[in-house]
């Protein structure tokens, strides 16, 4: 039984709850099923066979919080959109008939299982799934043929005014293939970043469909903060499987996003960032890049890192097997510009055989960051950097196997050997150093 003063305080917590903004009695959830309520027991609303637009039908009749699970099938639009789009204000989440199924590098074992949306003849820019609302999850499709100029295959809308529409989104276990981009975060780089994103154990694939030819990334991002790229697989991106830029300053530019054990073979960058800052990049596994004709705006290297970063992490990744278009291992380059980036940290990587340069840094391009502990291996050269690069730190690595040069400088100023670098403790087997013991070798040249 109640007091007198627990009835007394009770319309003074409730006034206190509306002010502080405390949630009230949960909403209730509708899920809702693509084609029918007979592909899930959980299922209690049914789209009736045959509905135009089936998924977008069921979107139109959902609120916020609900859940729209779609049976395999190829589900297209009629032309005059894109064949998915959430509104802003409807944080749906969508789970196709391969939902918490994680997809190997060759796929899930056949179309017949897969829900698959498709935005062969799409209209609106072309893209088969445009998020506009917070908090909407999708899980378990395949999505394909958004190749109208840079389209998408899932559009992650940014916006003007804050947090961009489509923060908070989670993009997990889906095939994203034959695309102009497989997916996109706030492309268009509006001043409102899309923020609190997880895109993780997605198979990116051949995204280089666009009509004409400009894009061919797994990932693009014209501004995003607080995202967690994992364990996806990219695979035969002809620009790069993920590019990380920035055009907008801080606060609205690209900063804190971690891409964590992902693999990728036969793209033609892994990764190219410009302008972001406090970007990690963590065991990563990147091989056989620059296979086939890459792009414009494709690095040149398996990581290429323009100007304008600030506190980059690349830590413990494997990067091997550079052919065709890619020179270079790590490479900070103008290929997008002119700048430098500061306090950049290059670790405990692995980079081996890629044609020119392992870890290479262009005149001008890096100041006051490290590189240390890095295992490189083949090449013309090891490590170098270019005239104009100071106040460097680059220690405890180990070269070897390089056919013209193993370690080279060629700033000047009153660090080591007379660059305006620190070089200490590295070790080089086999070719000289450019200037002369700038890396201790085994052999005396």
């Amino acid at each position: 039984m109640k007091s007198a003063g627990m009835l007394q305080l009770a319309p003074v917590l409730a006034a206190a709850a509306l002010l502080l903004g405390m949630p009230g009695p949960a909403q209730a959830v509708t899920v809702r099923c693509v084609p029918d309520t007979l592909i899930d027991p959980s299922c209690q609303v049914g789209i009736p066979s045959g509905t135009p637009n089936a998924i977008q039908a069921a979107i139109n009749d959902s609120a916020s919080g609900d859940i729209i699970i779609v049976g395999p099938g190829i589900y297209q639009g009629n032309g005059s959109t894109s064949p998915v789009e959430i509104p802003n204000g409807t944080a749906v989440s969508l789970y196709g008939a391969q939902a918490g199924n994680q997809t190997g590098s060759d796929g899930r074992g056949g179309r017949s299982n897969e829900s698959i949306i498709d935005a062969t003849g799409a209209g609106g820019d072309g893209s088969a799934i445009v998020v506009r609302a917070q908090n909407v999850r999708i899980d378990g499709f395949t999505v394909q043929g958004a190749t109208n100029g840079n389209a998408s295959g899932i559009d992650l809308k940014g916006g003007s005014n804050g947090g961009g529409p489509a923060s908070g989104a989670v993009i997990v276990n889906n095939i994203l293939q034959d695309n102009s981009t497989g997916i996109s975060v706030n492309s268009e780089g509006f001043n409102g970043p899309v923020q609190n994103v997880l895109i993780e154990n997605n198979l990116i694939v051949s995204n280089n469909a666009g009509t004409p030819a400009s894009s061919g990334d797994g990932l693009f991002t014209g501004g995003m903060q607080d995202v967690l790229i994992i364990g996806n697989i990219f695979k035969g991106n002809q620009t790069s499987d993920l590019g990380i830029n920035s055009p907008n300053p801080a606060p609205n530019n690209t900063h804190d996003v971690t891409i964590v054990g992902n693999s990728s073979s036969k793209s033609a960058t892994f990764a190219i960032f410009t302008g972001t800052a406090n970007a990690t990049v963590i065991g990563n596994d990147a091989e056989h890049l620059g296979r086939g004709a890459s792009f414009p705006g494709a690095g040149d290297a398996a990581i290429s890192i323009g100007p304008g970063n600030s506190n980059l992490s690349i830590l413990g990744n494997r990067l091997a097997h550079g052919q065709g278009n890619i020179a270079n291992g790590i490479d900070f380059t103008t290929l997008f510009g002119a700048g430098t980036s500061t306090g950049i940290i290059v670790s405990g990587n692995e980079v081996e055989d890629m044609p020119q340069v392992q870890i290479t840094a262009g005149p001008s391009t890096l100041v006051n960051s490290r590189v240390e502990g890095n295992q490189v291996k083949g090449g013309a050269e090891g490590i170098a950097l270019g005239a104009g690069d100071t106040g460097n730190l680059v220690t405890e690595n180990s070269v070897q196997g390089t056919h013209q040069l193993s370690c080279v400088d060629a700033s000047i100023g009153g660090g080591t050997l007379g660059t305006a670098n620190t070089w200490f403790r590295n070790v080089a087997l086999g070719k000289r150093s450019l200037p002369a013991g700038l890396c201790a070798t085994s052999n005396g040249r």
